[in-house]
């Protein structure tokens, strides 16, 4: 039997926005916008009736800022995830926006299968950042922007937790910075150093380095 759609909320209070989201949520069947709101109140409401599992939240709305709702999202339903999707790539907003318990933080310029990727990822619990979002992230660290990997085939996360490992970083202090849990940072450093055949996070590293990922 296949299993529903992720059900989505859209918080924001630009109708070409919601209106081009839906349409480009509407091409993928594991994912449906269940419900639109323009502003704080009414996303509270459309929250306690549809029950969504992921709310795509804007920064600022008419009645108050998003980073302000956010916690009242969570605290009248501790199971929605929340994504910020927003223009502000601010390091304030972004370190914020983690902080008070959003999954993930993601820029509108975002490409059409990383929003649905980010919005799948979100659901599943995992920590979401846009390239954009990491570099503020990773600049407030006075660590270098992420560029691409040039021969193994990392994500942002993953190129994110070299750099950090390369600069010395402690793993508390990779999991703190990057707002994800201890389980979660172990898990990403076996598929780190299974996508570059080492045995080791030093060995990862020693690897990233050579390659010129970090």
């Amino acid at each position: 039997m296949t299993s529903r759609p992720i059900q989505v909320l859209m918080v924001d209070d630009h109708p070409v926005v919601r209106k081009g989201i839906r349409s480009l949520i509407s091409n993928y069947a594991e994912v449906e916008v269940v419900g639109e709101a323009n502003d704080a109140a009414e996303g509270l409401e459309l929250l306690a009736q549809l029950r969504p599992d992921v709310v795509l939240l804007d920064i600022r709305l008419p009645d108050k800022l998003g980073l302000d709702l956010l916690p009242e999202i969570k605290a009248s339903d501790p199971t929605v995830k929340v994504l910020v999707l927003t223009s502000f790539d601010d390091e304030e907003y972004v370190t914020q926006a983690l902080k008070a318990g959003a999954e993930g933080y993601i820029l509108k310029n975002s490409t059409d299968d990383s929003l649905i990727h980010s919005i799948q990822a979100a659901y599943r619990g995992d920590r979401v950042l846009s390239s954009g979002a990491m570099d503020v992230v990773l600049s407030s660290l006075g660590a270098e922007p992420i560029h691409p990997a040039q021969t193994v085939d990392l994500d942002e996360d993953e190129i994110a937790i070299l750099k950090l490992l390369a600069a010395g970083a402690a793993n508390h202090e990779v999991s703190d910075s990057l707002f994800v849990s201890s389980t979660t940072l172990k898990r990403k450093m076996r598929k780190i150093q299974e996508k570059m055949g080492v045995q080791s996070r030093v060995q990862a590293v020693a690897e990233a380095v050579r390659q010129g990922i970090v």
